[in-house]
């Protein structure tokens, strides 16, 4: 884990688990969440970004995605989790 204070990120992949990121600015990057430590992203500046999942968040993405098929009855639980994610 390490703690990054006014820096520029630029055209690179960015890990972000468990990561403190204060007055950065992130320009064409991709952040990356691999489903650790929840990172701390505060007063950041953010142009032209992209957001890759890998490890245990890509499998849950994956996980939501097979149970949200449409011949699944579970559609409408993963729904209701993205619009609790969303409108809290």
């Amino acid at each position: 884990m390490a703690r990054y204070t006014g820096q520029t990120f630029t055209d690179q992949r960015v890990a972000l688990d468990g990561n403190e990121y204060e007055d950065c600015t992130f320009k064409n990057v991709t952040l990356v969440y691999a489903g650790g430590a929840l990172p701390a992203i505060r007063n950041c500046g953010f142009e032209q970004f992209n957001l890759a999942f890998e490890g245990a968040a890509e499998n849950t993405l994956a996980f939501l995605r097979a149970l949200s098929g449409p011949k699944s009855g579970f559609r409408p639980i993963v729904e209701g989790t993205f619009k609790a994610i969303l409108d809290p």
